[in-house]
């Protein structure tokens, strides 16, 4: 893997649950936000998790506490065009998963 910040970004990473054990086990340098092990993140993890993907409820404030500056998602979570809109870009892209970096 590269070394380079632009390459590795800082910061929380917002995932899609499906792929963060395969993540929580190759990217070690970032903390997933949630994998298959429910019984784990409790209810509020995952009912934070499904506002950010859906951009509902507190989906705003939540990806500034959480510190979330990477998103590695499906593109067509409605998150991906809510972020695009608001400035974040596309650090990678194709039929299967997006990764979105902020800019701020």
């Amino acid at each position: 893997m590269a070394s380079n910040k632009k390459e590795r970004p800082e910061g929380n990473l917002l995932n899609e649950y499906n792929w963060g054990g395969y993540m929580a086990w190759n990217l070690r340098e970032y903390q997933v936000f949630v994998d298959g092990r429910t019984d784990l993140f409790g209810d509020e993890i995952i009912g934070n998790w499904l506002d950010l993907i859906n951009a509902v409820g507190d989906w705003e404030k939540n990806i500034d506490e959480w510190e979330i500056n990477t998103i590695f998602l499906k593109g067509d979570r409605p998150i991906v065009q809510a972020l695009v809109q608001n400035g974040w870009v596309y650090g990678y892209q194709d039929e299967t998963a997006v990764v979105l970096l902020r800019t701020e």
